[in-house]
């Protein structure tokens, strides 16, 4: 028992070392955000590209381009948003 919390310790301090960067959230810098943006609306592609087709009666093609044009114009939306938000109200070290 004392041989799994040791590990379990070990596995919990290094897993804390790569999840805190040493800096504040609305320090990221812009690739991450982008690498962020970009993963998180391919996701949103794969899910609803199926669903459009489904419901909306479109064609695979129609249905893809469709998907891409809202991709593209909320991932642009939420780029600035998230941008101006942390300029405006930056997140303080504790």
């Amino acid at each position: 028992m004392s041989d799994f919390r040791s590990r379990a310790k070990f596995s919990i301090a290094n897993s804390s070392r790569y999840i805190h960067s040493g800096r504040v959230a609305s320090d990221r810098p812009q690739k991450w955000r982008v690498v962020h943006a970009v993963s998180h609306e391919a996701t949103t592609v794969v899910v609803t590209l199926p669903i459009l087709v489904w419901l909306g009666g479109h064609g695979w093609g129609e249905a893809l381009l469709l998907d891409l044009g809202l991709t593209v114009l909320y991932a642009v939306y939420a780029y600035g948003f998230h941008l101006v938000y942390d300029r405006l109200r930056p997140v303080r070290p504790a």
